[in-house]
């Protein structure tokens, strides 16, 4: 017999989510998205190997981090809009190497000076 919600607790609790998650091998670029409110903007699997080339995007105003790099590859993250052109509150929402010397890094600048004017259009 099936259990429906909320048979463990009442009220569920809040679910928010990553804005996207990159998973194993994924050679991707990721551009003109608008990666907002989340817990989490962009996260990477810790075991994951990516090629990723993040750009072109506005990612902002997410509650931990904008990106989470748990992994030995640097990822190239430059041109996007973070909502602040501050290189110390940008570098406060991206963990990665200059948290944790062992994790790669997440090369960010330059940075957009504005917000990314095509990112989120449906065309």
């Amino acid at each position: 017999m099936g259990h429906t919600w909320p048979y463990l607790m009442n009220p569920p609790p809040t679910i928010r989510f990553t804005g996207i998650q990159v998973g194993m091998q994924c050679w991707a670029t990721i551009e003109f998205n608008v990666i907002v409110n989340n817990d989490v903007g962009i996260s990477i699997v810790p075991t994951a190997s990516p090629s990723l080339r993040i750009e072109k995007n506005n990612i902002y105003d997410n509650d931990v981090n904008n990106i989470i790099n748990p992994t030995v590859a640097d990822i190239s993250a430059q041109n996007n809009w973070w909502g602040t052109t501050d290189i110390d509150e940008i570098e406060a929402k991206i963990h990665h190497y200059n948290d944790d010397p062992s994790l790669g890094k997440v090369n960010y600048q330059p940075i957009a000076t504005s917000e990314i004017a095509d990112a989120g259009s449906q065309d």
